[in-house]
């Protein structure tokens, strides 16, 4: 493998790592804003289960 093929690879991988970063920061802003009426008991688990996956958030 080139010197040259061998950056572009290490290029895209770091794009695909950087995407995965920023998907995970914003599961991860959606989550702490949703700590606060969870502790408060001012909404169902279950009510936030839904708005997660309403927008595309998958909780393992």
């Amino acid at each position: 493998m080139t010197n040259e093929a061998l950056l572009t690879v290490i290029q895209r991988r770091l794009r695909e790592i950087s995407e995965v970063q920023h998907a995970l920061a914003r599961e991860r802003a959606w989550l702490v804003a949703q700590t606060t009426p969870l502790r408060m008991f001012s909404k169902l688990p279950s009510v936030v289960l839904a708005e997660a996956e309403a927008q595309g958030i998958a909780l393992h």
